[in-house]
């Protein structure tokens, strides 16, 4: 019988070595021993203070300070409020059941979780998946020395990122999501244990005896996390981690990832939509662009996720002048100018290992017959592959019939014109990590008379609530008109919920069609967009009756319990 007073728990590392190599904090309260050194054990009641322990398999510290129930071969505890690095707190409640300390089994529920910091490995833990995820919702733990199940239910929280390299699965195997070190490099010789401060001597000396755990074989993981993944989860995939191809992007979807650290088997099931992001391609070290990915790519996983399906489309937006194409655009009447938006589309599907890229042109503003010329005149896939390497190194277009001695000029015009737009890009990029700044300067000819300038930004603000993305500047002479040669154009959103499916969008564009009974030279637009994605009509208004009935429901439900009931804790 005897109390305690701030003793160090360090001693009980040995009983959780199975799942923390990490555990400090201090521990008071009364307690009894009894029975014999081979048949010792405890009860009472324990607080602990400014308890610290580390998950190893997700790297990730918790603290906590609360009540311990101690019966023999029994540890329990119920509703212990725990809170990450950041202060972000979850429920945890279970028990440690043990033979004398011999034999020990566990099982931990964390509830409630509020963006609370589940994961969070960097590239030298784990060069393959690594990064730091908050998340809300439940996990389940439960093993024994030897074995570990883990259990996630969790929708991600703002500030999650996430990192997966696609390399192959002989380079992957090469590093393995659970590490082992030497358990007496961690805890000394079998034998012995930690020195504890304050704890009776008679404790001492049985903790000295005992072993720290039956068994000194790895620890074998089996992982099941079920995650519903949206735009607060910022999603890397790395598909040539030499090149530097990768997809940032953001997105919703149900994911399921089940791990078996035993075989490093890792599976993957799920759709994964993405909303927005950017797909960085590069070309041989020399084209290196960052393309916009279109709303409604995915990435599908059916099991190994070295053999996801891609479906996505992105978007690398510029203006180039059709003249380069054929001169007789110039004379064309339907048009406002010949220096027109342009979007270089690539498309990437496939296995995400090794995709199938192809690539097209979009021309938003030309009229149908300016964009059925401008495709008679690149008919072929080697031409449109010529047609996409010269946008994207040289901001114009490849001009195979009329390349001659100016043209060639021209074409050393345009080299250094790119040169500047690229100089300027990365110097304005580093003024504001919130807005993405895009100067483009651009001249065909020696005598730079048709200099044409345009500033693209974009940015995200109010918390990603706020999207813009405008273009102005200055862009050739207008053919057929005389109106000014000041361009500005841009899209303004806002979202009006937190899972932009209603938003609020306004935009100002310039219209490159010359419609002769219009006399402005831009079109302005205001207005509510609703998004929801479904297979058929029928599931769509299915969904919404569902809603109706669920929200009729519980308006109309009455407790189940009492005024006069009782609660036990």
């Amino acid at each position: 019988d005897f109390n305690v007073t701030k003793a160090n728990v360090k001693f009980m590392k040995p009983f959780m070595s199975a799942f923390t190599s990490d555990i400090d904090g201090y521990a008071s309260g009364h307690a009894v021993l009894f029975g014999n050194f081979k048949t010792i054990d405890l009860y009472g009641d324990i607080y602990a203070e400014d308890l610290k322990l580390k998950l190893d398999f997700s790297n990730v510290y918790y603290y906590c300070t609360d009540s311990i129930h101690m019966t023999p071969g029994l540890i329990q505890f119920s509703d212990v409020k725990i809170k990450d690095r950041d202060g972000h707190s979850g429920k945890l409640s279970g028990w440690v059941k043990h033979e004398q300390f011999h034999n020990a089994s566990f099982n931990f529920v964390v509830t409630d979780a509020k963006d609370l910091l589940c994961y969070d490995t960097n590239a030298s833990n784990n060069p393959i998946w690594y990064g730091t995820i908050y998340g809300n919702g439940s996990a389940f733990v439960e093993g024994e020395p030897g074995f570990v199940n883990i259990k996630v239910n969790m929708e991600s929280a703002p500030r999650s990122k996430f990192t997966f390299v696609m390399s192959d699965n002989q380079v992957a195997n090469e590093y393995k999501f659970i590490t082992y070190r030497d358990r007496n490099e961690l805890y000394g010789p079998k034998d012995t244990v930690p020195e504890i401060d304050t704890i009776p001597e008679i404790v001492k000396q049985f903790t000295q005896k005992i072993k720290k755990a039956d068994s000194s074989d790895p620890t074998k993981y089996l992982i099941d996390l079920q995650g519903d993944i949206t735009p607060d989860l910022q999603m890397y995939l790395v598909m040539d981690p030499v090149g530097g191809d990768k997809i940032k992007a953001t997105g919703r979807g149900n994911l399921q990832m089940k791990y078996d650290n035993t075989d490093e088997k890792l599976e993957m099931y799920g759709k994964y939509s993405l909303e927005k992001g950017t797909y960085n391609f590069t070309l041989q070290d020399i084209i290196v662009k960052d393309f916009t990915i279109k709303d409604g790519s995915t990435i599908s996983f059916q099991g190994d996720p070295y053999n996801a399906s891609l479906d996505i489309q992105a978007i690398y937006s510029l203006n180039a002048n059709i003249r380069d194409l054929d001169e007789s655009f110039a004379d064309d009447r339907e048009l406002n100018r010949t220096s027109v938006p342009v979007h270089a589309l690539l498309k990437a599907n496939g296995v995400i290992s090794h995709p199938d890229i192809s690539f097209d042109l979009e021309f938003p503003t030309l009229t149908s017959e300016a964009y059925r010329k401008i495709k008679s005149i690149v008919s072929t896939d080697d031409m449109m592959n010529r047609q996409i390497i010269y946008l994207l190194a040289l901001n114009r277009f490849y001009t195979p019939e009329y390349m001659n001695g100016t043209n060639k000029n021209n074409e050393w015009t345009s080299i250094a014109s790119s040169t500047i737009s690229s100089q300027l890009s990365s110097l304005l990029g580093q003024l504001n990590e919130n807005w993405t700044i895009a100067p483009n300067f651009r001249s065909n000819k020696g005598d730079f008379t048709d200099t044409e300038f345009d500033l693209a930004l974009s940015s995200q603000l109010l918390n990603n609530r706020l999207r813009f993305n405008g273009n102005f500047g200055y862009r050739d002479n207008t053919y057929n008109t005389k109106n000014s040669n000041f361009i500005g154009d841009f899209d303004l959103e806002y979202l009006l919920n937190a899972k932009g499916s209603w938003l609020l969008k306004a935009y100002n564009h310039f219209n490159d069609q010359n419609l002769y009974s219009r006399n402005a030279m831009t079109t302005q637009g205001v207005g509510i967009v609703f998004k929801h994605d479904f297979d058929n009509l029928f599931d769509f208004l299915h969904r919404k009756k569902q809603k109706r009935n669920l929200q009729r429901d519980s308006v109309s439900a009455k407790p189940i319990v009492g005024s006069d009931s009782v609660t036990v804790k």
